[in-house]
C-alpha cells in the first residue's frame, strides 16, 4: 500500500518535471528563432539557464552569428550558478 503511493507521488512529480522541462525547451526553441536567416556562419541557437525551476539566464545567437548564448558574458555568471559545486 504505502509502495503504491510513493509510486504514485513520483509519477506525479515526474510528470510535472516534464511538463517544465517542456515549457523551458519551447523557451530556448523561440529564442532560437529570433536570430533565423540573421546567424551566419553560426547556427541560430537559443538557450535557457535554469536551476530548481527558476531560469536564471536566456540568450540566442546574436545578429552576425556573434555572441553565441553560450559565450555570452551575462549568461556566464547564470551558468556558473547553475552548475553544480567541484569537488
Amino acid at each position: 500500500m504505502i509502495f503504491r503511493i510513493l509510486e504514485d507521488q513520483y509519477a506525479q512529480k515526474s510528470k510535472e518535471a516534464k511538463a517544465a522541462d517542456q515549457r523551458f525547451m519551447a523557451l530556448a526553441l523561440a529564442l532560437g528563432r529570433r536570430g533565423l536567416g540573421r546567424t551566419w556562419p553560426n547556427p541560430a541557437v537559443g538557450a535557457v539557464v535554469v536551476k530548481d525551476g527558476v531560469i536564471l539566464g536566456r540568450g540566442w545567437t546574436q545578429p552576425g552569428g556573434r555572441p553565441m548564448p553560450s559565450r555570452r558574458r551575462s549568461a556566464a555568471p547564470a551558468m556558473r550558478r547553475a552548475a553544480p559545486p567541484s569537488m
